[in-house]
């Protein structure tokens, strides 16, 4: 990936949905969870995990993990995309 923002894009969604953890360059993973509260259905966010970079290429590390909310049947973790923003 190439920018100086990194951006996840996933589904928020009320069901078996759980947490990633995302890692750009090796710098301190962000958490991301994908739980939904409301049961209307869900919505496809897309969230900066990484900012301020150099610019040039970056590599982007996703692991789903086991934890997930109370609330949660599962663990699913749906990305619909990875960008990037800036010069």
């Amino acid at each position: 990936m190439q920018g100086t923002i990194v951006l996840l894009q996933y589904w928020k969604l009320n069901g078996s949905t759980g947490k990633a953890s995302v890692t750009v360059d090796g710098h301190q993973p962000v958490i991301v969870d994908a739980w939904f509260e409301k049961t209307w259905g869900g919505f496809n966010l897309t969230q900066v995990v990484a900012k301020d970079l150099q610019p040039g290429s970056h590599k982007v590390r996703l692991e789903v993990l086991a934890d997930k909310n109370p609330k949660s049947t599962g663990t699913e973790f749906i990305v619909t995309g990875i960008g990037t923003a800036g010069l």
